[in-house]
């Protein structure tokens, strides 16, 4: 039942209850979704049976082995070899991409399960009062606060698109055309109301999470104060005390300044 050939879905819970059929059933299970559906996809496109592409899958055999085994057992020709060697290295690729979702997503998942703190702070929008249902530039001002603090304190990570609660709002409440459009307006932000000198400390990267997206914001110790001068707000420079980002009146930035930047 294993060796034969499959033309739609593997149903490995059908199998006759011997100890080789279920070790592959086992096998499958303990593989990701990703996985298995490479599994499906390669015995819909090769015809192999389900022992290779599983052996494959499961790192047991190289794609030149998988390639070889193929035409060792008659399945596929010599001529096409180096067909199947791209079609494996399409899944692999396939895969890759999916590896590295799943690993964004889990770091994003840890920062959220980690909470607010000294250096992690969540933010719903970037730019959007979803009370008032419009742009608000004192939601622009807050996320700003936040990098400026970091930069003034011990770094940190913003992720724009996460709600209080840890949960996913995503940058699409923004409003903002596309992807690169809400990369321009942040660093427009930045550069205008932190300084085009303060960039290098500061990274951003876009990441899907449960199909929405999230911004994070990483950034590093300044060595030197940052003031965010943002038009219509007052001239102010800020702190991370716990979870919250702090205005300084002038000699408490003084003392800071002298502490901190010596």
């Amino acid at each position: 039942q294993f060796s034969g050939r499959i033309m739609g879905e593997i149903n490995l819970e059908e199998s006759v209850a011997q100890p080789f059929p279920a070790a592959l059933k086992q096998v499958y299970h303990n593989m990701s979704f990703e996985q298995k559906a490479a599994v499906h996809g390669l015995c819909c496109k090769h015809m192999p049976g389900i022992v290779m592409p599983l052996l494959f899958m499961s790192g047991e055999i190289s794609p030149v082995e998988y390639a070889k085994g193929l035409i060792a057992l008659r399945i596929k020709s010599k001529e096409q070899f180096s067909q199947i060697l791209a079609d494996t290295a399409k899944v692999q690729s396939w895969l890759d991409c999916g590896l590295h979702r799943h690993r964004t997503e889990k770091k994003i998942a840890g920062i959220i399960k980690e909470g607010e703190g000294d250096t992690i702070e969540f933010k719903s929008t970037l730019r959007w009062d979803i009370r008032a249902g419009k742009t608000n530039p004192a939601i622009e001002h807050a996320c700003l606060k936040t990098i400026s603090a970091f930069l003034n304190s011990w770094g940190g990570t913003l992720l724009i698109g996460v709600r209080d609660d840890g949960s996913i709002e995503g940058i699409e409440t923004d409003r903002l055309p596309n992807e690169d459009k809400f990369l321009l307006h942040i660093w427009t932000l930045i550069r205008t109301c932190l300084g085009k000198d303060f960039t290098p400390y500061i990274r951003t990267r876009l990441e899907k999470v449960s199909d929405k997206t999230v911004c994070m914001v990483s950034c590093r110790p300044s060595t030197r104060p940052v003031f965010l001068k943002q038009p219509g707000f007052t001239e102010e420079m800020y702190i991370r005390v716990g979870p919250s980002s702090n205005a300084m009146d002038i000699s408490e930035a003084l003392k800071y300044i002298e502490d901190h930047y010596q």
